[in-house]
């Protein structure tokens, strides 16, 4: 319970700066791993799983998330 609340509150602290796909993806892939899922599954998961969310919010909600580094990529 303490490792996902952690997890939340570093999520708020740094999501601005790193970026909601960025984020989403390192703390989602490392819960799965810390959980025991296997390394492709969590990956694929992980990525798929932002880039989903953040395309629905994005294009669908009309619903901005942060860049973060993603301004420097794109």
């Amino acid at each position: 319970v303490l490792l996902i609340l952690g997890s939340a509150l570093a999520y708020i602290l740094v999501v601005d700066r790193t970026g909601f796909v960025l984020l989403t993806i390192a703390i989602v892939l490392f819960l799965f791993l810390w959980f025991r899922v296997r390394l492709p599954v969590a990956l694929v998961t992980a990525v798929v799983g932002a880039f989903a969310v953040n395309w629905f919010f994005a294009s669908m909600m009309r619903v901005p998330l942060p860049r973060g580094l993603m301004d420097l990529i794109l």
